[in-house]
């Protein structure tokens, strides 16, 4: 990704609000489409970007989800990359002039504190951007719905959380990516990380800003 992380990193693993759903793999309502998309993009370039914008506009969200998956090769319409530079960097500036008001009240202002924090740190603030606030759950293992009664509470503590709005990041000591398990927390809209990989940015005996509102010590 354009931030260095791997496909397969945490933080795209989870079904959760984004900015922008590109158009490689899109799935929308017909009447949000039915007059196409904008012209001044043509041929190519930035049109989903406007989309995306538009549909936030309405009041509808987009929606990341993880678990759809598609082969998608890149540039196969436009592989002269003169040609590509120069389409996107023109659209660039056709879109930022478009959304100049949106791009400033809900990105740039957001964009001081952010920077000022471990890079860590504005990897998840960047994917959580969205949401009011967000939870750090620390337990001893992930909950599965078959396990016990401590399991399904905690998964409904997180179904909770998630339809309040919140961020969810689950830490627990062992966690196999690939498991049903995490699965269904994923599914929830739940960011799940192994205990060894929570960096809460100590360094120096220097605390940096909480990046979490609210958090969750349910087992040793």
């Amino acid at each position: 990704s354009a931030l260095g992380l791997a496909y397969d990193d945490s933080l795209f693993r989870y079904v959760r609000g984004t900015d922008y759903g590109s158009a490689a793999c899109l799935l929308i309502r017909k009447n949000l489409i039915m007059n196409g998309f904008d012209q001044i993009y043509q041929p190519a370039y930035y049109e989903d970007t406007d989309l995306s914008m538009m549909v936030r506009r309405l009041g509808y969200q987009m929606i990341y989800q993880p678990f759809s998956v598609v082969l998608h090769i890149g540039s196969m319409t436009y592989n002269n990359a003169t040609l590509k530079r120069r389409l996107m960097l023109r659209n660039q500036n056709r879109f930022v002039l478009k959304w100049s008001h949106s791009l400033e009240c809900f990105y740039t202002r957001w964009m001081t504190n952010w920077i000022s924090l471990p890079s860590r740190h504005r990897i998840l603030q960047l994917a959580s951007r969205l949401s009011i606030f967000r939870v750090l759950f620390l337990d001893r293992s992930v909950p599965c719905y078959d396990h016990d009664s401590r399991s399904v509470r905690t998964i409904n503590i997180i179904r909770v959380l998630v339809s309040l709005g919140a961020h969810v990041t689950f830490v627990a000591r062992n966690v196999d990516y690939n498991s049903a398990c995490v699965y269904q927390l994923n599914w929830l809209g739940c960011h799940v990380i192994k205990q060894n990989q929570l960096d809460l940015g100590w360094a120096n005996d220097v605390k940096p800003p909480c990046v979490y509102d609210i958090i969750v010590v349910a087992h040793k």
